[in-house]
């Protein structure tokens, strides 16, 4: 059994591939920009240092970067995509508070998912890039590496809002037991060579 510790994350560290190909340079080119971007966005908008609904547009262009595809964009009702509410902007604002609420969190993320792409790993790349301490990335490689390291809390193939959430809390226990970021420990899990496991 695997915990979730510094020696699980240099384990898995241990079984990087070698290989470097032009999709791993665009992400460890463009992540801390894509950071930085939306963070200084955020702090030119006033004391409170919302986001604006700009900065979703900007989120999720780069997350779709790394999907290499534009998304498919769905309105319902009641909330289309760009256009952002000041709830969704206090919503982040009280992350960085550490005002957390996981009723909230599958509220709003399930409203992104449902207009963006129905894509559980696009609005995890997107909100990542909004709040990079509370909301880790996964794909479909990652899932792979997880399941092998952790299979007492495996994840399906296809990932729903509630498993992602499920994903998204244990990553960020990890990642405080260890002062590891979350960038950090997904990172570990998409790079690990599954053969060697």
């Amino acid at each position: 059994m695997n915990y979730f510790d510094k020696n699980t994350y240099d384990k898995i560290r241990s079984l990087e591939k070698d290989v470097v190909n032009h999709t791993d340079l665009w992400y460890d080119s463009t992540y801390d920009d894509f950071i930085r971007i939306l963070e200084d966005n955020k702090l030119e908008k006033g004391q409170k240092g919302y986001y604006g609904p700009d900065d979703f547009l900007i989120a999720s262009s780069f997350a779709f970067s790394w999907l290499a595809r534009i998304p498919r964009v769905y309105e319902n009702d009641n909330f289309r995509f760009p256009n952002i509410s000041v709830y969704h902007s206090e919503y982040f604002n009280k992350i960085d508070k550490r005002e957390f609420n996981e009723n909230n969190d599958f509220k709003i993320f399930t409203e992104f998912v449902e207009i963006l792409d129905n894509s559980v790993v696009a609005v995890s790349k997107m909100f990542h890039f909004l709040s990079p301490n509370y909301f880790p990335i996964i794909d479909s490689k990652v899932v792979s590496s997880w399941n092998l390291w952790f299979p007492e809390h495996s994840l399906p193939k296809k990932i729903s809002t509630k498993k992602y959430l499920f994903y998204a809390k244990l990553m960020r226990n990890w990642s405080s037991k260890t002062d590891l970021s979350l960038r950090s420990l997904e990172k570990a899990l998409f790079k690990c060579n599954e053969e060697l496991v």
